[in-house]
């Protein structure tokens, strides 16, 4: 567009200065006219010697005056396609404005939009930080738990013998299978907290189903138990829940990948061993084999 509003300001520059070169020439014989005057032309006329020399002298008059017409008539032409040429590059002009304030408004969008984007990641690289201090919190709390499930592992084990379980904490059963023992949930929750190394520890059972908490490391594991070498009850835990998140089972089996936590049952079972264990509704119940 702007090609086509440079050619129009040359043709109106053009078509200017003919009209004004045809302006002067028009001037120039009104001058002589009006110097001359009316009767100049009526004493050529009556001067004429001859018809024919008067003839020639009133087709030369009439020339002039058509001359003059003409001349005038090419002046308005002139006049009316300057002020066409005008409006169409107004109008021109005016689409051209209308193009650039809208460059305008646009450009001045897309600035808001990036100062929006750049205000957008200043807030997620504060977000980023935020997270990755809390995820770096986290982490580092989920190797204190590690190192803590390692120690209590270690602690677990042989507890009923240096805590000195009384032989009644177990109840005995005979049943057609043989002799049953019973522990409540609560002798092992008893046993664990006579134990200063170790924060509140809670045991409870379910049927086929063992879930430990300890409030004080906002930390809740569930599984079962499972009979090793016929003496050790070994806690499998096969979900847990740290912090109210969810722990994977590959983090698990990290926490407790030197040692599952076990109770060692030789100081109250002798020589005897489990042949087969139960988890019930607030009891371990095992099947005895007696060795005496």
């Amino acid at each position: 567009m702007k090609g086509e509003i440079e050619r129009l300001e040359e043709l109106i520059q053009r078509e200017t200065l003919n009209y004004e070169e045809k302006l002067n020439i028009l001037e120039e014989f009104l001058v002589i006219y009006q110097r001359m005057g009316p009767s100049s032309f009526i004493d050529i006329i009556l001067s004429a010697d001859s018809i024919t020399n008067l003839l020639d002298r009133i087709n030369i008059l009439r020339d002039l005056a058509k001359n003059s017409g003409q001349l005038l008539k090419s002046i308005e032409e002139i006049r009316d396609r300057l002020v066409a040429e005008k409006e169409n590059l107004d109008e021109k002009l005016a689409a051209l404005n209308e193009r650039e304030e809208e460059l305008k408004r646009t450009i001045l969008k897309e600035e808001e939009k990036k100062a929006q984007l750049e205000a957008r990641l200043a807030s997620l690289e504060e977000d980023r930080e935020y997270y990755q201090e809390r995820l770096n919190a986290m982490m580092a709390l989920i190797d204190e738990l590690g190192e803590f499930l390692s120690f209590l592992s270690q602690e677990f084990v042989n507890i009923i013998e240096r805590e000195d379980l009384p032989e009644d904490s177990i109840e005995y059963l005979i049943s057609r299978e043989g002799v049953i023992g019973k522990i409540h949930e609560d002798v092992f929750n008893e046993v664990i907290s006579r134990n200063p190394n170790i924060p509140e520890t809670l045991f409870s059972f379910y049927p086929d189903r063992v879930e430990m908490e300890i409030p004080e490391k906002n930390l809740f594991l569930a599984g079962n138990f499972l009979v090793i070498d016929g003496q050790l009850i070994e806690f499998q835990v096969e979900e847990g829940i740290f912090y109210n998140m969810v722990l994977t089972m590959e983090t698990i089996d990290d926490f407790f990948k030197e040692g599952n936590l076990s109770l060692d049952l030789k100081p109250i079972l002798g020589r005897n061993r489990i042949k087969k264990l139960l988890v019930i509704e607030e009891y371990v119940q095992m099947l005895i084999e007696l060795n005496l």
